[in-house]
């Protein structure tokens, strides 16, 4: 069983790189060939398909990759299609109103995805079928747009100074369609295999790690809504264009559900998905068919969705990988050893290092290493003043006080339950104190969001180290860069290739330093839980941070590795001048790694001090460690009981 992603070494082969372009030339060849032979009124069939297909394309970009669940797709289409017809007639100019159309798209969508910021799931699809059928039944019977008239608008036949074609005859019109539809799924494309793909991915598998990577969720949704709005805008300026009267009718809220479970049939996940699942539900209305036959072909995508999750174009996809891996073993590639590969098992090699010098990395960090720097000397870097934090009748935090300097390892130390995680989670911005303030480098960031933080270089971690499932490690460690190479949408709308190549080669060298440039290809998802806690740390030093909160860093990392582990970080903050908050459960391990350990009882802090002081204190040892250190130690230099 091969994986649906082909393996790095065989999606390298210029001969498979060709098969994806060699598809696209063929099917649209095939599509112009088909408008040169059929009817007009076929024609009219397949216009009103091709623009059913870009609705369908917003759809994949906003459900598929940005995981947003709309059902108002086709009411920002007939808005959209409305707007431009009426701009056109009264200008003159089609490719005035068409955009015209896409603005208006783009627009009405991002101010109906507002409340996408709060709501999930079917909330939201609900809210925007609600718009939908809304639109259709009273907003597009405003004079504004179509008017309460039953006649409704004529649509003056379409002219195009310069070019000498009669757009009145729906194949000539048809064939102008595919244009649109070519730009349209380049412009889907571009979206998937960029950056601002995976900012949206990485939004859609975990949204509190992306905003702890500096990606502000608000904005991105926001703007991903007024993409699709603006793709969806293309599809209805050319329905809209199709006909010679434009009626309120022609836009119904049903339309919006179709074009969903349209994508869905064809493959949310795959880019073609949209144009499958337009083919195999527009073509039938092209023929007479029995009475029966629609009834059956309801059933049949039911059982497709059930049995092909991935839709139909998941089977296309396994028709194209088949393809390739034919073609690899051609060129003498075993397919089998090219999977092997992606997944670090290359002839039984251990490719874990044993000792990680991050060093490398000083050219990528914008601080100077901290040597022969007394941290005690400066003032503190982070501030936390009187944080505390209750749940209903809960105290989780109790007027936490801790100053970080610049430069240190500081330990936080404490039974579950103690107030660890809501502490980080205060200063991280993820949870908002009920009183309290935190100071970062001078500056009150208390009521700032966690991107923003992250953006000034307050970074954390999380205890499970989940990270983006759905995407490869190297993809993850990119998305981590967001930071200091922010993505720009523009770039990747038309697919502009410098800004992504740069910011692959800075996240392959992070790999390479971690050891883990082997992996890169690998779904995160399918990661042990130690090895996903590397990608983790990696993506932590991709980030460039100030200061790093890092949540119990040793959580499955092997007790072996465990001296290792005190190297790596020991170094990062020596070397790349990076100070380090951490919370760890490995009392010999943070004992080795700290400089300064503060310990929480019940949301407070009961003792603070050198990791000798703070191990041996009274209340810890009464609240935390039991009556004998050595009960929870595992190995190490620390063997003395407490007397």
């Amino acid at each position: 069983m091969y994986p649906p992603q082909l393996p790095t070494q065989i999606r390298r082969l210029f001969t498979v790189r060709l098969i994806t372009p060699l598809i696209s030339v063929i099917a649209l060849a095939f599509a112009v060939y088909i408008g040169l032979t059929v009817t007009n009124k076929t024609a009219t069939i397949l216009t009103f398909a091709v623009g059913f297909t870009i609705v369908g394309l917003s759809v994949g970009v906003l459900t598929g990759v940005a995981g947003q669940l709309s059902l108002g797709q086709f009411a920002f289409a007939a808005i959209a299609g409305t707007v431009a017809v009426k701009v056109s007639a009264s200008t003159g100019q089609f490719f005035l109103g068409l955009l015209a159309g896409v603005v208006v798209g783009a627009i009405v969508s991002a101010l109906v995805g507002i409340p996408a910021l709060r709501l999930r799931g079917l909330a939201l699809a609900v809210s925007t079928l609600a718009f939908s059928f809304a639109t259709s039944a009273w907003l597009l019977r405003q004079e504004i747009l179509i008017g309460p008239t039953a006649s409704g608008i004529r649509v003056k036949p379409l002219q195009i100074s310069g070019i000498d074609v009669d757009f009145s005859l729906p194949k000539n019109y048809y064939l102008f369609s595919l244009v649109f539809l070519v730009i349209a799924f380049l412009i889907a494309a571009n979206i998937r295999r960029t950056g601002l793909g995976r900012v949206l991915r990485a939004l859609r598998d975990n949204e509190s790690a992306a905003r702890a990577f500096t990606i502000a969720a608000p904005y991105r949704k926001l703007q991903t809504f007024a993409i699709a709005g603006g793709i969806a805008g293309l599809g209805g300026v050319i329905i809209a264009n199709s006909v010679t009267t434009l009626t309120p009718d022609y836009f119904k809220g049903a339309f919006s559900v179709d074009v969903v479970s349209q994508s869905v049939l064809g493959g949310l996940g795959v880019l073609p998905g949209p144009v499958i699942g337009a083919l195999y539900s527009r073509v039938p209305q092209l023929v007479t068919l029995n009475e029966f036959i629609p009834p059956l072909l309801i059933l049949l995508s039911v059982i497709i969705i059930v049995l092909i999750p991935r839709g139909l174009g998941g089977l296309l996809v396994r028709v194209r990988n088949s393809a390739a891996f034919g073609l690899a073993r051609l060129q003498g590639v075993d397919p089998q050893a090219a999977i092997r590969f992606d997944e670090g098992e290359i002839d039984g090699e251990d490719r874990r290092i044993a000792v990680i010098d991050v060093t490398p990395l000083k050219q990528n960090s914008g601080r100077d290493p901290f040597v022969g720097i007394d941290p005690q000397a400066l003032p503190p870097i982070l501030q936390v003043t009187g944080a505390a934090r209750s749940f209903g009748g809960i105290k989780a935090v109790t007027g936490v006080d801790l100053a970080v300097q610049p430069g240190e390892i500081l330990g936080i130390i404490g039974p579950n339950g103690a107030g660890k995680t809501t502490l980080f989670e205060i200063i991280a911005g993820f949870t908002a104190p009920d009183s309290g303030s935190i100071v970062f480098n001078g500056r009150d960031i208390t009521k700032l969001s966690p991107e923003a933080r992250a953006k000034l270089g307050l970074v954390r971690s999380f205890q499970a180290a989940r990270l983006y499932p759905t995407m490869s490690v190297l993809e993850t460690v990119m998305v981590a860069m967001e930071r200091t190479a922010p993505t720009r949408v523009t770039s990747s709308l038309l697919g502009l290739p410098m800004a992504d190549r740069a910011k692959k080669a800075r996240a392959m060298q992070y790999l390479e330093v971690m050891g883990l440039d082997y992996l890169q290809a690998k779904p995160v998802g399918e990661l042990s839980t130690g090895t996903r806690r590397m990608v983790e740390i990696t993506c932590m030093l991709a980030l460039d941070p100030q200061v790093l909160l890092l949540d119990e860093p040793a959580g499955g990392i092997a007790q072996s590795e465990g001296e290792s582990l005190v190297q790596l970080l020991t170094g990062v903050n020596r070397d790349l001048g990076t100070t380090l908050v951490v919370v760890e459960h490995d009392l010999p391990l943070l004992f080795r790694l700290a400089q300064r350990v503060v310990a929480m009882e019940l949301g407070s802090v009961i003792a603070e001090g050198d990791p000798e002081s703070v191990r041996n204190h009274p209340d810890v040892v009464r609240s935390y460690l039991g009556a004998d250190m050595t009960a929870v130690e595992r190995s190490g230099p620390f063997t003395a009981t407490v007397s």
